[in-house]
């Protein structure tokens, strides 16, 4: 059975990824649409290790991740940008506070 929490996550995460993707270019859209919530780091760092660095840079571009330092040299492996990635789509995603239990 599925909790009314899990429920209730799946349909605000269902809306965040279908606004992702209708603001996105349609070269992200694939990227986007691989990363799960559901499923653990391990599982979203495999599917986006699909796409080649091209692809991953105009996502991060997309999700405002710096690519480069101040004098322009890149700041990342494939490795690196694939976790932030991951990083940032979990940052947009609900999360519930530890100590009061608000939902954010």
């Amino acid at each position: 059975m599925v909790s009314n929490r899990h429920q209730n996550d799946s349909e605000t995460v269902k809306v965040i990824i279908g606004k992702l993707i209708e603001k996105a270019a349609s070269s992200v859209r694939p990227v986007i649409s691989n990363f799960d919530y559901f499923q653990s780091r391990a599982v979203n760092i495999q599917r986006f290790n699909q796409f080649n660095v091209a692809l991953l840079e105009n996502c991060a571009e997309f999700l405002e991740i710096a690519l480069a330092d101040k004098d322009g040299y890149k700041i990342y492996t494939k490795s690196t940008l694939v976790g932030r990635i991951y990083l940032a789509f979990m940052a947009l995603m609900p999360a519930k506070c530890g100590e009061c239990g608000e939902d954010y």
